[in-house]
């Protein structure tokens, strides 16, 4: 179940809109963030069982994905439509371990052990097909263009304007953090510098 601190860190970029959009007439009251109800997801028929950091992906602006089990026990993808009203909910049948949406476009990105498809939906082209040299730990769109993938021993940026470095780390991950639990994945706006955000394993 997502903490305070990741809630935090989800809703930020869907928020900033609506904070400069207030901000004249929240600021005097010292109000620093204005939260706005989207949607009550439960409304949508997706049980509560679904919102874990493992099976529901908030990366979209637009999107919301949700991994859920089919009664024959296949797996279900549900993308959440929220620029619609009411939103929509569209159950993708998909053999994955999990898929983002891109945080601005109607791009999804499918993940498979260590394989990676990125898919225009809006053209219905695949962009790119990646196969990872290790285990994928963690994902997350640091740009318009990058799609940062943390595996076991290193961290990469695939780059859908540059398909030259998809397979080769950016940097190796510290050997005290591989038994942690990441979070998320910071870069500055170059991007040369990253940082990642993490919780101690339970193990």
């Amino acid at each position: 179940v997502f903490n305070d601190t990741a809630t935090t860190e989800i809703y930020t970029r869907s928020i900033v809109g609506s904070v400069r959009c207030v901000q004249e007439t929240v600021k005097m009251q010292g109000i620093p963030i204005y939260y706005e109800e989207t949607v009550k997801l439960p409304s949508l028929g997706l049980p509560s069982d679904m919102y874990k950091q493992t099976t529901l992906s908030m990366e979209s602006d637009q999107y919301i994905c949700v991994k859920e089990m089919a009664p024959d026990g296949s797996t279900l993808y549900d993308l959440i439509d929220l620029s619609k009203s009411p939103p929509t909910v569209n159950k993708k049948p998909l053999k994955a371990d999990a898929v983002i949406m891109h945080p601005t476009k109607r791009i999804l990105s499918i993940r498979n052990g260590p394989s990676i498809q990125i898919n225009d939906l809006t053209k219905k082209v695949q962009i790119r097909s990646v196969d990872m040299p290790e285990n994928i730990q963690f994902w997350h769109w640091i740009s318009d263009s990058i799609l940062g993938v943390i595996g076991d021993q290193g961290v990469y940026h695939i780059d859908l304007n540059n398909e030259a470095y998809d397979t080769t780390p950016v940097f190796e991950r510290n050997e005290e953090l591989k038994k942690s639990q990441i979070c998320l994945l910071y870069t500055s706006p170059s991007p040369r510098d990253l940082s990642t955000s993490r919780m101690p394993s339970s193990a």
